[in-house]
């Protein structure tokens, strides 16, 4: 009898101390629970705050060479635009200096058989602008869709900057020759009397001279930009680069 006591007060004992033993268990992870929460919150924290910052960081340095890139466009159309509106000054001025050193007016007969064929002359040199214009817009699309291969290939563009800065530069004084021949009428009362087509010839010359420098530009360029492109290619160029013709 007293040994089965013993068994039942032993076995009640043992049963105590693991009881005890689990809930000192569980209340020790439940405190480190606790005390961890804070460090893991403090930590997150800090970690979201860091990224928030560079986030931050990296969103101001694009809005900021947006800003420059936009600024650079701007400053530059303002230039051409002013260089432009310069050089159809400047081509105003000399044909009225040429026009002042006549040596004579047309008369009589002459004059009358000019002005006959007045509105005729003045009908082909208007078809002489529009073709010299398409000219232009032809060479002028070449030009973009070189850029365009450029840009879309990240090419450093310091390695074609010099033929880019010689094409736009021949591209301003070919539009220049353009829409400045397009302001000019010919008048036989204005001619001179001993070479009647002076002033036509020198428009038409002008045109085509500016608008041949051009596509030369343009030609340069693209060869810059191919140079430029085959430069930064490992193996040997594929057809890709085709994408760029003259």
């Amino acid at each position: 009898m007293k040994t089965i006591v013993k068994r039942h007060l032993l076995a009640g004992t043992l049963v105590m101390t693991i009881a005890v033993m689990t809930s000192s268990s569980v209340f020790a992870i439940h405190d480190s629970s606790e005390q961890s929460e804070p460090r893991k919150s403090s930590e997150s924290t800090q970690i979201r705050d860091r990224v928030e910052s560079r986030t931050d960081d990296t969103n101001k340095v694009v809005i900021q060479t947006t800003e420059d890139s936009k600024n650079r466009v701007t400053d530059s159309l303002e230039s051409r635009e002013k260089r432009l509106e310069q050089l159809k000054a400047e081509r105003q001025e000399r044909f009225e200096q040429r026009a002042a050193q006549r040596a004579s007016r047309l008369e009589g007969r002459r004059l009358a058989q000019c002005q006959n064929r007045q509105e005729n002359i003045n009908a082909l040199m208007t078809r002489s602008v529009e073709t010299g214009m398409r000219h232009y817009e032809n060479i002028q699309r070449v030009e973009a869709k070189v850029l365009a291969f450029a840009k879309k290939k990240a090419l450093d563009e310091q390695t074609y900057a010099a033929a880019l800065k010689g094409a736009q530069e021949k591209g301003v004084n070919a539009k220049s020759a353009v829409e400045f021949a397009s302001t000019q009428k010919f008048d036989c009362t204005k001619v001179d009397g001993e070479k009647p087509s002076d002033l036509i010839r020198l428009t038409h010359s002008e045109n085509r001279d500016a608008l041949n420098a051009y596509r030369a530009s343009v030609v340069e360029l693209i060869k810059a930009v191919k140079a430029a492109f085959a430069s930064t290619q490992t193996d040997t160029p594929d057809t890709e680069s085709g994408e760029v013709t003259q």
